[in-house]
């Protein structure tokens, strides 16, 4: 047996509770952080019914040796489990009354949401006849599909227009809303949140009135870090999960015309063709990968950092192309440069692969999310030099055409540095890096920066020029 020292005799009040927090903060919050982990839970409740080996651990819990090992030792470092033969680990009696303790107050706390649920469940059968007909059936009749894309809302916002018959492509859609000069990554690491952590959701609906649509972007934000995958909804998160439903029907019935949402049924844009008994009826990157694109529970969504809606409320009159393409370029060089960069977490425009660079030579880096920015920032290079050449040649003998040209190709060449990157980096989350690779991409990215520069400038000295 274990020996536990001088224990409390009896259940210590909040403010013990309170007291504790603050002498011993650095010791909990090294325990607490060791069972924060869904894979150290998983280890934890295997050896709750007996002692493991290495290897027999490594099958129950079902990762490599190394990341097991990792585990381990964070595991042992914060006391909650210890060795006690060569390759053998049992659970410490402390941290097994600790696990008990977590996981009776959360079946209590679980006990009264199901309870709430259902006192909810007794509320919405009271609900007015118009909500509930917000959960009945209804499909759009022009329906529409995703398009195959890294920036899954370029891909999601060009497949509507379609349904609209508006013949325009990716490129079309990414250059005038201003996704295409997009770079934007985490301070910390390489996250994959990158390319679509940022506030230039907001200045890309102005892109859509040059193709003739007025489009509107909402945003809310949800409590925590928003719908994670595996995580149980808070009540807050649930109702703010059937508004958003509720607004996303009622949008659908009175415009007839499909939106676009975040998070169905990861944290990307698809398509919302129709609604069906608090489910979404969706066109997603699933259909471009072999998967079924069944509907999602209205509560099943992955909307880290709050759910989105993109609708297309009514058709315009273009403007003047000269004043779209010029709006454009305005729009497109306040992106590239980084006017709007989310908050303090993220660094956007040309700074952002100085950054990218050095995060991705740290111990730190994720080989998913370093190869997803990768392709994403690919595409978005790929559509900027289309984009531009095609302005370029509308202005042929114009002032600003050659400035328009020399962008798209500094785009060009940034574009195929980062080809070259991806095939450095080839996309998988289950990947890890190989040994040089990482100073070989940080120097490609360094490169990119330079062609990235040049074409802001080009850019500048076309705005400059117009006639």
């Amino acid at each position: 047996m274990q020996h536990r020292g001088n224990m409390p005799a009896e259940r210590i009040d909040d403010n013990q509770t309170a007291d504790s927090l603050l002498i011993y903060n650095e010791g909990l919050a090294h325990l607490l952080g060791a069972f924060a982990n869904e894979t150290r839970l998983r280890i934890l409740s295997t050896l709750l019914r007996r002692r493991q080996e290495f290897a027999d651990l490594q099958g129950c819990v079902g990762i490599s040796k190394t990341a097991l090992a990792k585990h381990l030792n964070v595991l042992v470092s914060a006391g909650a489990i210890q060795r006690v033969g060569r390759g053998t680990y049992q659970i410490t009696n402390d941290a097994a009354d600790s696990l008990r303790s977590i996981c009776q107050t959360y079946l209590w706390s679980r006990e009264r949401r199901l309870s709430d649920a259902v006192r909810r469940v007794k509320l919405y059968s009271l609900a007015s006849k118009e909500e509930r007909q917000e959960m009945k059936k209804y499909e759009v009749k022009k329906k529409a599909e995703i398009l195959p894309t890294w920036i899954s809302y370029v891909g999601a916002t060009t497949g509507v227009l379609n349904s609209l018959g508006i013949d325009v492509d990716r490129a079309d859609v990414a250059g005038y809303t201003g996704y295409a000069f997009v770079v934007n990554v985490s301070k910390e690491g390489t996250c994959p949140s990158g390319p679509t952590a940022h506030d230039a959701f907001f200045e890309f609906p102005r892109g859509f009135e040059a193709l003739g649509w007025k489009v509107d972007f909402s945003h809310k934000q949800v409590e925590g870090c928003g719908f994670e995958a595996g995580k149980v909804l808070t009540d807050g998160q649930k109702e703010l999960a059937l508004d958003h439903y509720k607004e996303v029907s009622k949008n659908l019935r009175l415009t007839e015309r499909p939106v676009v949402i975040w998070g169905a049924p990861i944290p990307e844009f698809s398509i919302v063709n129709g609604v069906d008994d608090g489910k979404y009826i969706v066109s997603s990157f699933r259909s471009h990968v072999g998967q079924p694109d069944d509907p999602l529970n209205y509560d099943q969504l992955q909307a880290p950092g709050g759910v989105m809606l993109i609708s297309f409320k009514e058709q315009v009159k273009k403007p003047d192309v000269a004043k779209a393409d010029f709006e454009a370029l305005d729009r497109a060089i306040d992106i590239a440069k980084g006017k709007y960069v989310e908050d303090f977490g993220y660094v956007m425009g040309p700074n952002a692969f100085e950054v990218w660079a050095k995060n991705l030579t740290t111990k730190d880096a994720l080989y998913g999310g370093n190869a997803y920015v990768g392709v994403c920032t690919q595409e978005a290079f790929a559509w900027a030099e289309m984009f531009l050449s095609r302005m370029a040649k509308r202005y042929k003998g114009k002032a600003q055409s050659k400035f328009l040209d020399a962008a798209a190709k500094s785009f060009d060449k940034a574009q195929k540095i980062m080809d070259d990157f991806t095939k450095l980096f080839p996309f998988s989350w289950e990947r890890e890096f190989q040994n040089g690779d990482r100073e070989s991409g940080a120097k490609m990215l360094l490169e990119t920066r330079h062609y990235f520069e040049q074409a802001i400038s080009n850019m500048e000295k076309a705005h400059t020029e117009w006639d």
